[in-house]
């Protein structure tokens, strides 16, 4: 009886997962779901944040949006990054992404953007027919960089989710026994 009420329960908290792929001779990749569109600059307005277009630049415009501290220690980029439509879309692109980052940079000719990873800290998924984004003409199927900036993970919070999986176990174990 128990279980039946627990069925509802779980179904209510559920949500629902939705995510692209991309197709090639190797087989299908799940890239995970559309990142979040933070903001947009030009190059005009990029040069309040600094000269070029480096990480410290780039740094320092994500700062002015978010309540970081980057530096460009904190930045990783990457050049001349390909991106590949995924299946079934005309405006979404997908490219790989290497250091599994909680925020990245895309630039393409003369616009900045920032965006928020939400699903697979593996690849970068926009979708090109955004405000803001429309700028951005991949045609040429490349980016001119992408600059990722890994979200640390304090390291209290770690210890904590390594303790819950201690405890899960300790319980896993005492279930079994009884």
């Amino acid at each position: 009886m128990n279980l039946l009420k627990l069925i509802p329960v779980l179904l209510l908290t559920v949500s629902p997962a939705f995510g692209y792929f991309i197709s090639d001779s190797s087989g299908t990749t799940d890239v995970g779901s559309l990142d979040s569109l933070l903001a947009v600059i030009s190059k005009s307005d990029m040069k309040d944040f600094g000269n070029g277009s480096n990480e410290t630049t780039e740094a320092n415009w994500v700062n002015s949006i978010l309540p970081t501290s980057f530096t460009s220690e904190d930045a990783s980029k990457n050049e001349k990054v390909g991106a590949t439509l995924v299946d079934g879309e005309s405006n979404i692109w997908a490219f790989e992404l290497t250091t599994g980052a909680g925020y990245y940079v895309i630039k393409n000719s003369t616009w900045w953007a920032l965006l928020l990873n939400n699903d697979s800290t593996s690849w970068g998924v926009i979708d090109t027919s955004l405000s803001g984004l429309s700028e951005f003409n991949l045609n040429d199927l490349e980016i001119s960089h992408v600059t990722e900036f890994k979200v640390p993970i304090p390291e209290p919070s770690s210890l904590l989710l390594f303790g819950m999986g201690i405890a899960g176990l300790v319980g896993a174990r005492k279930y079994r026994k009884s």
